[in-house]
C-alpha cells in the first residue's frame, strides 16, 4: 500500500510540476515596459487630473501622450520606454509639492520666531514675506480650486523653504563644541 501511494505522489507531484512549466509564460520586455507605465500613470492619476494646468499645458501633454502609449497594445519595449521617460523626466524636470504636505509645512512655519534677534533683519523679512506669499497661494488655491495651476503653490512653497533653509543654515558652528 505504502509503494501505491509513493507511486501516486509522485505522479501527482510530476503532473502537477509539468502543468506549473507549462503555464508560466515569461512578459516580454515591450509588456514589462507597458505595466511600468501603466504603474506610474495610475499611481499619480490625482495629482494629474486635480492640477489640470501645470507648466503652460506641457505635464497634461505629456500624461495625454503616456496614457495613449499604454492603451496601444503590440508596441515594441522602446516605444514604451520612450513614454516612461518622458513621464520620468516631467517630474524630476517639474516636481510638484504635495499639498498636504505644505500645507502641514506651511502651519508648522507660521509657529516660527526670531527670539533674540537670531536671524538678521533681512533674513527674517525675507522669510515673513515668503511665508505671506505661500498663505495668500493657498487662499487662492482653496477659492479657485479648478482653475488653479498647480505650479503657483510649488513655486511659493519651494521660494518659502529655500528662504527658512538660508536664514537657519547661516549661522552654523562647525567642529568640536
Amino acid at each position: 500500500m505504502k509503494k501505491i501511494l509513493a507511486i501516486l505522489l509522485v505522479g501527482v507531484m510530476s503532473v502537477t510540476a509539468f502543468g506549473f512549466n507549462a503555464s508560466a509564460v515569461e512578459k516580454t520586455d515591450a509588456e514589462i515596459q507597458q505595466e511600468k507605465l501603466g504603474y506610474i500613470l495610475n499611481l499619480n492619476k490625482d495629482i494629474w487630473l486635480d492640477c489640470a494646468v501645470i507648466y503652460d499645458g506641457v505635464w497634461p501633454s505629456i500624461m495625454d501622450n503616456a496614457r495613449e502609449v499604454y492603451d496601444t497594445d503590440g508596441l515594441s519595449a522602446d516605444e514604451y520606454t520612450v513614454a516612461l521617460k518622458q513621464v520620468y523626466d516631467m517630474y524630476y524636470d517639474a516636481p510638484l509639492v504635495n499639498i498636504e504636505y505644505a500645507e502641514a509645512t506651511y502651519k508648522n512655519a507660521l509657529k516660527e520666531e526670531n527670539y533674540n534677534n537670531w536671524y538678521s533683519e533681512n533674513e527674517w523679512n525675507d522669510f515673513q514675506e515668503k511665508l505671506k506669499n505661500l498663505g495668500d497661494a493657498f487662499d487662492y488655491y482653496y477659492a479657485h480650486k479648478n482653475e488653479f495651476p498647480c505650479n503657483q503653490l510649488t513655486k511659493a512653497f519651494k521660494e518659502m523653504m529655500t528662504s527658512y533653509n538660508k536664514m537657519t543654515n547661516a549661522y552654523t558652528v562647525k567642529g568640536d563644541v
